[in-house]
């Protein structure tokens, strides 16, 4: 058995990242692995490592982490000795695929390592994150040892959704022939309305960057065979208190 465990979760990857270039090198009689091509993704947020994982492998690629708003040290140093490595065999670039938009892995971030700023902090434990619009990871407001609590004044509530920035919370209301899709603040209160059609409108989910829902559409018809349709909407601001 191999245990790869860092002092961070930045160093287990360039650990793993090390483990690989080792035994899949020219040394090893098994080239592949050259670290010219590196993939990055955020850390605390692991889909955009799910997605990365089999890509890279197919590509012999190592993957690293990193945060929104930094390159961590440890992935800096990996990068720096890649960098160093290609420069003496020769190579004109380093080959980046960084996977996320700017909310996983910020160009700032990437621009502060390349003009050589030095690798910035990570993300702490609690997920802080200096990312505008950004929910710090692992923070929903509260802790887990809080008693449940109601958040809408609602028994006729269903599907709620949060907001990506844990601002808001959408949600459904009404019945089969008549129902709405509302979003409020997460303590229940400016509720906006942005759809009520006839039917059940259900199962909201955001757009990454807060701007649009998309949501569901059963319709009802005399036949009783029914349609459901996908849909999206614009989300209208909250009402602004005076």
């Amino acid at each position: 058995m191999t245990r790869l465990g860092g002092a961070t979760r930045y160093d287990t990857a360039v650990k793993a990242a090390e483990l690989i270039a080792d035994r899949y090198s020219d040394a090893a009689g098994e080239p592949c692995f050259t670290t010219q091509r590196i993939g990055l993704a955020r850390a605390r947020v692991p889909f955009d490592s799910f997605s990365a994982g089999p890509l890279l492998g197919r590509l012999c690629a190592p993957l690293l982490l990193a945060d929104p708003a930094a390159v961590p040290p440890d992935t800096a140093a990996f990068l720096d000795a890649s960098r160093a490595a290609g420069a003496t065999a020769g190579a004109t670039a380093l080959e980046l695929s960084v996977f996320g938009g700017d909310a996983a892995v910020s160009q700032a971030a990437l621009d502060a390592y390349l003009s050589g700023e030095g690798a910035g902090a990570a993300e702490t434990e609690a997920g802080d994150s200096d990312t505008p619009g950004v929910l710090p990871a692992g923070t929903c407001g509260g802790s887990i040892e809080d008693e449940p609590r109601p958040l809408l004044d609602s028994d006729r509530a269903e599907d709620p959704s949060w907001s990506p920035d844990g601002t808001r919370i959408a949600f459904g209301r009404g019945d089969l022939a008549q129902s709405s899709l509302i979003v409020a603040d997460l303590d229940g209160v400016d509720e906006v309305v942005v759809v009520d059609l006839p039917g059940r409108n259900w199962m909201p989910r955001w757009s990454p960057d807060g701007q649009r829902i998309a949501f569901s559409r059963a319709v009802p018809h005399d036949d009783e065979s029914g349609q459901t349709a996908f849909t999206s909407t614009p989300v209208r601001p909250a009402p602004v208190p005076v």
